[in-house]
């Protein structure tokens, strides 16, 4: 065995891996400066659009009641002498969602700013404020949905209402569009739009919708960084039921329901372990880098890189909105035994999982790996 040429060969390949590292970096984008040709106090409508949020969080919607809150979105456009439309659900007078509109020369190509009205609950134990308060301490608003997605809604409640009051002649569709039931798949809400007023949309071809959130002290120490959300990841849930014998808790059964379902789900939450990085979460590093010191940069402009990537992967892993934004993520959001007595192994357990899935995965896909995942369970 010829030592020196391993050594030489090992050597070549070190130098040509690290000029690689050095050189070789992921694309950016260029990055643009937004200008406005409204001339507007932004202060005041500041102001005035906290205002309306403070109010509107007030308004419980929680998976229902919708139609309280749009009657208060109404009188909000009534204000300004713009139509609306609302639509209820036949059955469910609760139910409803409510759309405007300012035509545009082209018929074709329209932009629709949509949000959802209705929110998800909230244990007020583990709220610093009242959650359905909208009390104001300095520049934070505190509520239920200020985030998801009250607070856009009303950003973009207040972009039409700029373009409105300007009086400028738009050449494409816009639409104000503020939908009941997101959070239960919809079937009051978005589905029932779909299914009975499809002609709303003809004419629009691009949504603006939540997405792309704000965050603080992400990558960048210090950063306030407002993101543009370009693609939605897909969405797998899966309702599980698991059967196997009963028994005591004193003499377990090798196998029962319970255990074979955490089984599953312990080789289910594997898939949250894995990062992936695509063109489009590299270029975001890539521009983290931009504003990022050194060493910093140099890792973040390199997201890819074999090496540097362990690093970067462990930024990742400590990080929610990192961690979605690089894998297909898995929550377990529910698990029922039908609990019996504490001694007692029940036949069946049940559970809930909230699988997301990254643009470029199709739910087949993930669904086969899942039941691939099957057969590792005894």
């Amino acid at each position: 065995m010829n030592w020196k040429k391993i050594v030489f060969g090992f050597l070549g390949a070190l130098v040509l891996f690290l000029l690689y590292t050095i050189f070789v970096t992921e694309k950016g984008i260029q990055s643009i400066n937004p200008t406005t040709k409204f001339k507007r106090d932004y202060g005041k409508i500041a102001e005035e659009a906290s205002k309306d949020l403070q109010t509107y969080l007030k308004i419980q919607t929680v998976r229902g009641n919708e139609k309280q809150a749009v009657l208060f979105l109404k009188s909000l456009f009534d204000k300004r002498g713009i139509k609306t439309r609302i639509f209820e659900v036949p059955g469910k007078p609760e139910r409803a969602s409510i759309m405007a509109e300012i035509k545009g020369t082209d018929p074709e190509g329209g932009l629709i700013l949509t949000n959802h009205i209705d929110v998800v609950e909230a244990d007020p134990s583990e709220w610093d404020e009242a959650p359905f308060s909208g009390v104001r301490k300095g520049d934070r608003i505190y509520g239920r949905g200020a985030v998801d997605m009250k607070g856009l809604g009303i950003m973009e409640l207040y972009a039409f209402f700029l373009i409105h009051d300007s009086g400028m002649k738009l050449k494409k569709n816009l639409m104000y569009l503020a939908v009941a039931d997101e959070e239960s798949r919809s079937e009051f809400g978005m589905r029932f739009l779909i299914a009975n007023h499809k002609e709303i949309f003809n004419g629009y071809e691009f949504v603006h919708n939540e997405g792309g959130i704000g965050t603080k002290d992400v990558v960048v120490k210090g950063s306030k960084i407002f993101n543009i959300q370009h693609a939605e990841k897909g969405i797998i849930w899966l309702d599980l039921k698991s059967e196997d014998i009963s028994g005591h808790g004193s003499t377990p059964p090798i196998q029962y329901a319970a255990l074979n379902l955490i089984d599953f789900l312990s080789e289910l939450k594997k898939m949250n372990e894995v990062v992936i990085i695509k063109d489009e979460t590299a270029s975001f590093f890539y521009q983290m880098g931009e504003v990022s010191p050194f060493p910093n940069s140099f890792v973040l402009k390199r997201s890819r890189n074999p090496l540097l990537g362990i690093v970067l992967n462990g930024v990742i892993r400590s990080n929610k909105h990192l961690r979605a934004m690089t894998s297909n993520t898995v929550s377990i959001t529910g698990i029922d035994t039908h609990q019996a007595g504490i001694n007692v192994i029940t036949s069946k357990t049940e559970g809930m999982v909230d699988i997301r899935i990254l643009p470029g995965f199709s739910e087949n896909e993930i669904f086969e790996k899942i039941k691939n995942s099957l057969k590792n369970i005894e």
